[in-house]
């Protein structure tokens, strides 16, 4: 009878468990789909650091040279200036700075 219990006990917590893991999984994908760039977002607009000015100084070069964002991507990666994560941030940070650009600048 106790073997009965613990077996019981232990299949209640495991789908517990998936359960579970299968929310958290779900909320994460669902929160990759909607924001992909949420560790950005919180870096830069959550937590208020400030931008690499050699960077931003190269990326407002290439939005007043009218250079498309997929282009900018594409030059920095093949010409190894920075690893690919690097690269995903510094095309959130112009996209960023042509929003600001575009929309005028912001006291924040």
């Amino acid at each position: 009878m106790d073997s009965f219990i613990f077996f019981r006990a232990l299949g209640v917590v495991t789908l517990a468990l998936s359960l579970l893991g299968g929310v958290l999984y779900w909320v994460y994908v669902t929160i990759q789909k909607t924001v992909p760039n949420l560790r950005y977002v919180i870096k830069y607009k959550v937590l208020r650091r400030k931008h690499n000015e050699e960077d931003v100084r190269m990326l407002m070069e290439d939005i007043t040279n009218n250079v498309s964002g997929d282009d900018m991507y594409r030059t920095i990666v093949l010409s190894n200036k920075a690893s690919p994560e690097k690269a995903d941030e510094l095309l959130y940070v112009f996209k960023e700075l042509k929003k600001k650009m575009k929309g005028g600048i912001k006291n924040e």
